[in-house]
Protein backbone atom coordinates (compact mmCIF):
# COMPACT_ATOMS: atom_id res chain seq x y z
CA UNK A 1 0.00 0.00 0.00
CA UNK A 2 1.08 4.32 -0.45
CA UNK A 3 -0.02 5.82 2.58
CA UNK A 4 -3.07 4.12 4.18
CA UNK A 5 -6.83 4.99 2.52
CA UNK A 6 -8.07 6.46 5.90
CA UNK A 7 -11.21 8.06 5.17
CA UNK A 8 -13.43 6.34 2.51
CA UNK A 9 -15.76 8.43 4.44
CA UNK A 10 -14.19 11.32 5.20
CA UNK A 11 -16.14 14.88 4.22
CA UNK A 12 -14.89 17.28 1.43
CA UNK A 13 -11.51 19.29 1.78
CA UNK A 14 -12.58 21.83 5.28
CA UNK A 15 -12.57 25.27 4.09
CA UNK A 16 -9.64 26.69 4.88
CA UNK A 17 -9.58 29.67 7.85
CA UNK A 18 -8.09 32.74 6.60
CA UNK A 19 -5.63 34.89 8.70
CA UNK A 20 -6.74 36.49 11.72
CA UNK A 21 -4.81 39.77 10.66
CA UNK A 22 -6.68 39.75 6.72
CA UNK A 23 -8.99 42.92 8.16
CA UNK A 24 -11.57 43.84 5.27
CA UNK A 25 -9.79 42.97 2.53
CA UNK A 26 -8.27 39.61 1.70
CA UNK A 27 -4.46 39.06 1.20
CA UNK A 28 -4.06 38.47 -3.08
CA UNK A 29 -3.11 35.15 -4.29
CA UNK A 30 -1.59 34.15 -7.79
CA UNK A 31 -2.67 31.02 -9.22
CA UNK A 32 -0.76 29.93 -12.50
CA UNK A 33 -2.71 27.53 -14.79
CA UNK A 34 -6.30 28.50 -12.97
CA UNK A 35 -8.45 26.64 -15.60
CA UNK A 36 -6.49 23.50 -14.90
CA UNK A 37 -7.77 20.83 -12.94
CA UNK A 38 -6.05 21.46 -9.68
CA UNK A 39 -5.85 25.57 -10.31
CA UNK A 40 -9.82 25.63 -10.88
CA UNK A 41 -9.67 24.14 -6.98
CA UNK A 42 -7.23 25.94 -5.81
CA UNK A 43 -9.48 28.85 -6.92
CA UNK A 44 -12.70 27.62 -5.69
CA UNK A 45 -10.80 27.00 -2.21
CA UNK A 46 -9.31 30.78 -1.96
CA UNK A 47 -12.30 32.58 -3.02
CA UNK A 48 -15.10 30.68 -0.71
CA UNK A 49 -12.03 31.24 2.22
CA UNK A 50 -12.45 35.07 1.49
CA UNK A 51 -8.99 36.01 0.01
CA UNK A 52 -8.47 37.95 -3.63
CA UNK A 53 -6.90 35.85 -6.90
CA UNK A 54 -5.60 36.01 -9.39
CA UNK A 55 -5.51 33.38 -12.02
CA UNK A 56 -3.63 33.30 -14.67
CA UNK A 57 -4.64 31.71 -18.50
CA UNK A 58 -2.65 31.27 -21.58
CA UNK A 59 -5.22 32.63 -23.65
CA UNK A 60 -8.83 35.29 -22.12
CA UNK A 61 -10.61 34.44 -25.15
CA UNK A 62 -10.71 30.19 -24.86
CA UNK A 63 -14.09 30.39 -23.38
CA UNK A 64 -14.44 26.35 -23.75
CA UNK A 65 -11.32 25.92 -21.31
CA UNK A 66 -11.78 29.15 -19.35
CA UNK A 67 -16.05 29.32 -18.69
CA UNK A 68 -15.98 27.31 -15.72
CA UNK A 69 -13.02 29.89 -14.17
CA UNK A 70 -15.26 32.86 -14.68
CA UNK A 71 -17.74 31.31 -12.90
CA UNK A 72 -16.54 30.30 -9.92
CA UNK A 73 -15.49 34.23 -9.70
CA UNK A 74 -19.52 34.93 -9.96
CA UNK A 75 -20.66 31.73 -8.01
CA UNK A 76 -18.31 32.57 -4.53
CA UNK A 77 -16.43 34.99 -5.62
CA UNK A 78 -17.74 37.96 -5.01
CA UNK A 79 -15.89 40.26 -7.18
CA UNK A 80 -12.82 39.03 -5.55
CA UNK A 81 -11.72 37.26 -8.83
CA UNK A 82 -9.54 38.84 -11.64
CA UNK A 83 -8.17 36.42 -14.73
CA UNK A 84 -4.84 37.73 -16.51
CA UNK A 85 -3.21 36.52 -19.50
CA UNK A 86 0.33 34.90 -19.08
CA UNK A 87 2.19 32.38 -21.12
CA UNK A 88 4.99 30.13 -19.14
CA UNK A 89 7.71 30.67 -21.97
CA UNK A 90 6.77 34.81 -22.31
CA UNK A 91 9.16 36.22 -19.28
CA UNK A 92 7.57 39.18 -19.65
CA UNK A 93 3.71 38.56 -19.33
CA UNK A 94 4.50 37.49 -15.34
CA UNK A 95 6.07 40.83 -14.72
CA UNK A 96 1.94 42.20 -14.10
CA UNK A 97 0.64 38.82 -13.37
CA UNK A 98 2.95 38.91 -9.94
CA UNK A 99 2.53 42.78 -9.45
CA UNK A 100 0.68 43.54 -5.60
CA UNK A 101 0.67 39.65 -4.84
CA UNK A 102 0.74 38.26 -1.28
CA UNK A 103 1.11 34.83 -2.51
CA UNK A 104 1.81 32.65 -5.29
CA UNK A 105 0.51 28.85 -5.93
CA UNK A 106 2.46 27.86 -8.99
CA UNK A 107 0.82 25.27 -10.36
CA UNK A 108 0.54 25.87 -14.02
CA UNK A 109 2.54 22.81 -15.63
CA UNK A 110 2.26 20.53 -18.84
CA UNK A 111 1.31 16.73 -17.78
CA UNK A 112 1.10 14.91 -21.42
CA UNK A 113 -0.98 11.54 -21.55
CA UNK A 114 1.37 10.29 -23.98
CA UNK A 115 5.30 10.29 -24.29
CA UNK A 116 5.82 13.00 -26.61
CA UNK A 117 8.40 12.73 -29.91
CA UNK A 118 9.88 16.42 -28.30
CA UNK A 119 10.94 15.95 -24.55
CA UNK A 120 11.49 20.04 -24.60
CA UNK A 121 7.23 20.11 -25.49
CA UNK A 122 7.55 19.12 -21.55
CA UNK A 123 10.48 20.03 -19.79
CA UNK A 124 10.89 23.93 -21.23
CA UNK A 125 7.82 24.95 -20.28
CA UNK A 126 7.92 23.25 -16.60
CA UNK A 127 11.87 24.59 -15.63
CA UNK A 128 12.17 27.72 -17.65
CA UNK A 129 8.25 28.33 -16.55
CA UNK A 130 8.59 28.37 -13.12
CA UNK A 131 11.99 30.05 -12.99
CA UNK A 132 9.94 33.21 -15.07
CA UNK A 133 7.54 33.06 -12.33
CA UNK A 134 10.22 33.31 -9.88
CA UNK A 135 12.38 35.74 -11.45
CA UNK A 136 8.83 38.24 -12.10
CA UNK A 137 8.50 37.72 -8.65
CA UNK A 138 12.45 38.52 -7.21
CA UNK A 139 12.94 41.89 -9.51
CA UNK A 140 9.45 42.90 -8.74
CA UNK A 141 10.94 46.32 -7.19
CA UNK A 142 7.58 46.61 -5.39
CA UNK A 143 7.66 43.08 -4.02
CA UNK A 144 4.94 41.82 -2.41
CA UNK A 145 5.07 38.09 -2.76
CA UNK A 146 5.87 36.51 1.00
CA UNK A 147 5.86 32.45 -0.14
CA UNK A 148 5.56 30.90 -3.27
CA UNK A 149 3.90 27.37 -3.40
CA UNK A 150 5.30 25.28 -6.45
CA UNK A 151 3.28 21.87 -7.40
CA UNK A 152 5.84 19.30 -7.62
CA UNK A 153 5.50 15.79 -8.32
CA UNK A 154 6.21 12.14 -6.46
CA UNK A 155 7.86 12.12 -9.66
CA UNK A 156 10.34 14.32 -8.34
CA UNK A 157 11.53 11.63 -5.37
CA UNK A 158 11.62 8.71 -7.71
CA UNK A 159 12.68 9.59 -10.93
CA UNK A 160 15.56 7.44 -12.12
CA UNK A 161 15.60 5.18 -9.07
CA UNK A 162 13.57 2.06 -7.70
CA UNK A 163 10.13 2.82 -6.44
CA UNK A 164 10.47 0.17 -4.39
CA UNK A 165 13.80 0.17 -2.74
CA UNK A 166 12.50 2.17 0.46
CA UNK A 167 9.93 4.64 2.02
CA UNK A 168 9.78 7.70 0.10
CA UNK A 169 10.12 11.23 2.03
CA UNK A 170 10.50 14.71 1.73
CA UNK A 171 14.45 14.45 1.51
CA UNK A 172 14.47 12.17 -1.92
CA UNK A 173 15.23 13.44 -4.70
CA UNK A 174 15.11 11.57 -7.94
CA UNK A 175 18.17 11.01 -10.58
CA UNK A 176 18.96 11.89 -14.17
CA UNK A 177 21.94 10.95 -14.10
CA UNK A 178 21.90 6.64 -14.34
CA UNK A 179 22.17 5.64 -17.66
CA UNK A 180 20.68 2.38 -17.22
CA UNK A 181 17.28 3.71 -15.68
CA UNK A 182 16.32 6.48 -18.37
CA UNK A 183 13.76 9.17 -17.53
CA UNK A 184 10.70 9.89 -19.23
CA UNK A 185 10.12 14.05 -20.26
CA UNK A 186 7.64 14.18 -17.91
CA UNK A 187 8.73 12.90 -14.44
CA UNK A 188 12.07 14.82 -15.62
CA UNK A 189 9.96 18.01 -15.76
CA UNK A 190 8.83 18.11 -12.19
CA UNK A 191 12.22 16.75 -10.94
CA UNK A 192 14.24 19.51 -12.69
CA UNK A 193 11.66 22.29 -12.54
CA UNK A 194 11.78 21.82 -8.58
CA UNK A 195 15.26 21.48 -8.25
CA UNK A 196 15.28 25.23 -10.71
CA UNK A 197 13.00 26.32 -8.12
CA UNK A 198 14.98 25.65 -4.92
CA UNK A 199 18.53 26.70 -6.38
CA UNK A 200 17.06 29.73 -7.62
CA UNK A 201 15.61 30.66 -4.63
CA UNK A 202 18.57 29.81 -2.68
CA UNK A 203 20.79 32.06 -4.94
CA UNK A 204 19.11 35.09 -4.03
CA UNK A 205 20.43 38.37 -2.31
CA UNK A 206 18.71 38.11 0.94
CA UNK A 207 16.68 41.59 0.32
CA UNK A 208 14.95 39.92 -2.66
CA UNK A 209 14.42 36.35 -1.00
CA UNK A 210 10.83 35.31 -0.41
CA UNK A 211 9.82 31.63 1.31
CA UNK A 212 9.35 28.61 -1.07
CA UNK A 213 7.34 25.23 -0.42
CA UNK A 214 7.08 22.59 -2.29
CA UNK A 215 3.87 19.92 -2.80
CA UNK A 216 5.15 16.61 -4.41
CA UNK A 217 1.37 15.26 -5.16
CA UNK A 218 0.46 11.81 -6.55
CA UNK A 219 -1.86 11.23 -9.36
CA UNK A 220 -4.83 13.46 -8.28
CA UNK A 221 -8.27 12.16 -9.16
CA UNK A 222 -11.36 13.71 -7.86
CA UNK A 223 -14.40 16.15 -9.53
CA UNK A 224 -13.73 18.16 -12.55
CA UNK A 225 -14.86 22.04 -12.02
CA UNK A 226 -15.38 22.44 -15.95
CA UNK A 227 -13.04 22.70 -19.05
CA UNK A 228 -11.28 20.39 -20.96
CA UNK A 229 -10.64 17.40 -18.90
CA UNK A 230 -6.67 16.37 -19.43
CA UNK A 231 -4.57 13.29 -18.52
CA UNK A 232 -5.56 13.06 -14.73
CA UNK A 233 -9.08 12.14 -16.16
CA UNK A 234 -7.51 9.41 -18.47
CA UNK A 235 -8.44 5.84 -17.15
CA UNK A 236 -12.07 6.94 -15.72
CA UNK A 237 -12.93 8.17 -18.93
CA UNK A 238 -11.36 5.35 -20.78
CA UNK A 239 -13.24 2.79 -18.12
CA UNK A 240 -16.21 4.44 -18.69
CA UNK A 241 -16.16 4.47 -22.31
CA UNK A 242 -15.47 0.94 -22.17
CA UNK A 243 -12.38 2.32 -24.35
CA UNK A 244 -10.45 -0.36 -23.27
CA UNK A 245 -10.27 -4.28 -23.72
CA UNK A 246 -8.88 -4.88 -20.34
CA UNK A 247 -7.45 -3.34 -17.51
CA UNK A 248 -3.28 -3.70 -17.01
CA UNK A 249 -2.11 -4.34 -13.16
CA UNK A 250 -0.80 -0.21 -13.00
CA UNK A 251 -1.29 1.30 -9.81
CA UNK A 252 -0.44 5.09 -9.13
CA UNK A 253 0.09 6.25 -5.80
CA UNK A 254 -3.13 8.48 -5.84
CA UNK A 255 -4.53 11.59 -3.90
CA UNK A 256 -7.91 13.84 -4.15
CA UNK A 257 -7.34 17.29 -6.37
CA UNK A 258 -9.35 18.60 -3.58
CA UNK A 259 -7.04 17.88 -0.73
CA UNK A 260 -4.15 18.57 -3.12
CA UNK A 261 -5.61 22.29 -3.21
CA UNK A 262 -6.16 22.66 0.32
CA UNK A 263 -2.02 21.36 1.01
CA UNK A 264 -1.32 24.52 -1.20
CA UNK A 265 -3.39 26.87 0.53
CA UNK A 266 -2.10 25.61 3.61
CA UNK A 267 1.32 25.63 3.03
CA UNK A 268 0.90 29.12 1.98
CA UNK A 269 0.84 30.42 5.32
CA UNK A 270 1.39 27.74 7.89
CA UNK A 271 4.44 29.25 9.76
CA UNK A 272 6.34 25.33 9.61
CA UNK A 273 5.64 25.32 6.10
CA UNK A 274 8.12 27.68 4.50
CA UNK A 275 11.39 25.98 3.09
CA UNK A 276 10.17 22.26 3.75
CA UNK A 277 8.76 19.75 0.65
CA UNK A 278 5.09 17.86 1.50
CA UNK A 279 4.49 14.72 -0.18
CA UNK A 280 0.32 14.73 -0.74
CA UNK A 281 -0.47 10.99 -0.99
CA UNK A 282 -3.45 9.31 0.52
CA UNK A 283 -4.52 5.88 -1.27
CA UNK A 284 -3.44 3.18 -4.19
CA UNK A 285 -4.81 4.63 -7.69
CA UNK A 286 -5.36 0.99 -9.01
CA UNK A 287 -6.53 0.40 -12.20
CA UNK A 288 -8.46 -2.98 -11.37
CA UNK A 289 -9.78 -1.61 -8.42
CA UNK A 290 -10.90 1.92 -9.81
CA UNK A 291 -12.41 -0.52 -12.68
CA UNK A 292 -14.86 -2.66 -9.89
CA UNK A 293 -16.22 0.82 -7.90
CA UNK A 294 -16.92 2.38 -11.27
CA UNK A 295 -18.49 -0.85 -12.38
CA UNK A 296 -20.22 -1.31 -8.93
CA UNK A 297 -21.82 2.44 -9.10
CA UNK A 298 -22.25 2.83 -12.85
CA UNK A 299 -22.94 -0.81 -14.26
CA UNK A 300 -26.64 -0.08 -13.04
CA UNK A 301 -26.94 3.21 -14.96
CA UNK A 302 -25.80 1.03 -18.60
CA UNK A 303 -22.34 1.85 -18.23
CA UNK A 304 -20.47 -1.55 -19.66
CA UNK A 305 -17.14 -0.78 -18.04
CA UNK A 306 -14.19 -3.26 -18.48
CA UNK A 307 -12.61 -5.45 -15.78
CA UNK A 308 -11.42 -8.33 -17.62
CA UNK A 309 -7.18 -8.15 -16.33
CA UNK A 310 -5.47 -7.26 -18.73
CA UNK A 311 -2.62 -10.00 -19.33
CA UNK A 312 1.37 -8.77 -19.08
CA UNK A 313 2.10 -9.73 -22.46
CA UNK A 314 -0.79 -7.85 -24.13
CA UNK A 315 0.34 -4.47 -22.44
CA UNK A 316 3.60 -4.98 -24.03
CA UNK A 317 2.17 -5.43 -27.74
CA UNK A 318 -0.09 -2.66 -26.92
CA UNK A 319 2.42 -0.68 -25.80
CA UNK A 320 4.16 -0.40 -28.85
CA UNK A 321 1.67 1.37 -30.54
CA UNK A 322 0.12 3.50 -27.30
CA UNK A 323 2.63 5.56 -26.16
CA UNK A 324 0.54 6.78 -23.15
CA UNK A 325 1.14 3.08 -22.08
CA UNK A 326 4.77 2.99 -22.54
CA UNK A 327 4.20 6.12 -20.04
CA UNK A 328 2.52 3.86 -17.60
CA UNK A 329 5.31 0.94 -17.46
CA UNK A 330 6.45 2.30 -14.60
CA UNK A 331 3.30 1.62 -12.60
CA UNK A 332 2.68 -1.73 -13.54
CA UNK A 333 2.24 -3.84 -10.16
CA UNK A 334 4.22 -1.32 -8.07
CA UNK A 335 2.76 0.08 -4.82
CA UNK A 336 5.86 2.04 -3.36
CA UNK A 337 5.21 3.33 0.49
CA UNK A 338 5.10 7.50 1.66
CA UNK A 339 6.00 9.20 4.72
CA UNK A 340 3.16 11.91 4.83
CA UNK A 341 3.30 12.54 8.38
CA UNK A 342 5.10 16.53 7.61
CA UNK A 343 1.56 17.16 5.88
CA UNK A 344 -0.49 15.91 8.73
CA UNK A 345 1.75 17.85 11.36
CA UNK A 346 2.57 21.05 9.89
CA UNK A 347 -0.55 21.27 7.62
CA UNK A 348 -2.96 19.54 9.95
CA UNK A 349 -3.54 16.90 6.98
CA UNK A 350 -5.57 14.23 9.16
CA UNK A 351 -8.11 13.50 7.16
CA UNK A 352 -7.69 12.61 3.31
CA UNK A 353 -10.48 11.98 0.92
CA UNK A 354 -10.82 8.71 0.12
CA UNK A 355 -10.49 6.41 -3.59
CA UNK A 356 -13.32 5.35 -3.54
CA UNK A 357 -15.51 9.01 -3.02
CA UNK A 358 -12.42 10.57 -5.43
CA UNK A 359 -13.45 8.58 -8.13
CA UNK A 360 -16.98 8.35 -8.37
CA UNK A 361 -16.80 11.40 -7.87
CA UNK A 362 -14.89 12.10 -11.14
CA UNK A 363 -17.27 10.36 -13.02
CA UNK A 364 -20.36 12.38 -12.10
CA UNK A 365 -18.25 15.05 -12.99
CA UNK A 366 -17.20 13.87 -16.51
CA UNK A 367 -20.98 13.11 -17.31
CA UNK A 368 -22.37 15.93 -16.03
CA UNK A 369 -19.26 18.44 -17.98
CA UNK A 370 -20.34 16.15 -21.31
CA UNK A 371 -16.83 14.64 -21.53
CA UNK A 372 -18.51 10.96 -21.04
CA UNK A 373 -21.86 10.26 -22.50
CA UNK A 374 -24.72 10.57 -20.53
CA UNK A 375 -26.75 6.93 -20.49
CA UNK A 376 -29.27 7.90 -18.02
CA UNK A 377 -30.49 10.01 -20.99
CA UNK A 378 -29.76 8.00 -23.69
CA UNK A 379 -29.29 4.62 -22.58
CA UNK A 380 -26.94 3.83 -25.13
CA UNK A 381 -22.88 3.14 -25.24
CA UNK A 382 -20.35 2.33 -27.48
CA UNK A 383 -18.39 -1.07 -27.12
CA UNK A 384 -15.17 -0.09 -29.72
CA UNK A 385 -11.58 0.10 -28.25
CA UNK A 386 -10.20 3.11 -29.29
CA UNK A 387 -6.50 3.20 -27.71
CA UNK A 388 -5.73 6.60 -28.56
CA UNK A 389 -9.08 8.51 -28.17
CA UNK A 390 -7.40 11.09 -26.10
CA UNK A 391 -4.55 11.91 -27.52
CA UNK A 392 -1.95 13.77 -25.77
CA UNK A 393 -2.44 17.91 -26.80
CA UNK A 394 0.39 19.94 -27.89
CA UNK A 395 1.04 21.02 -24.21
CA UNK A 396 -0.74 18.53 -22.27
CA UNK A 397 -2.80 19.72 -19.34
CA UNK A 398 -1.93 22.40 -17.17
CA UNK A 399 -2.54 20.69 -13.72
Amino acid sequence: MTSPDRSLSAPRAAPIVMPSDAGDIGPLVLVTGASGFLGAHCVQQLLEAGYRVRGTLRSLNDEQKNAHVRALGGASGGGRLELAQADLLHPQSWRDAVAGCDYVLHVASPFPAAIPDDSDIVIRPAVDGTLNVLRAIASDKGRTVKRVVLTSSIAALFAGRDQMQKVWDEYDWGTLNDPAKPVDPYPASKLMAELAAWEFVAELPIERRFELATVCAGLMCGPYLGGVPGTSAETTMRLLKRQMPAVPNMIFPGVDVRDIARMHIRAMTAPDAAEQRFIGVAFDFAAREVAELLFEEFGPLGYRVTRAPMPGWLFKILSVFDSSLRAIQVHIGQRPTFDISPAEQKLGMTKWIGVRQSCIEQAYSLIENGAVPDLRKTGTQSVAFAPNAYPAQAQGELS
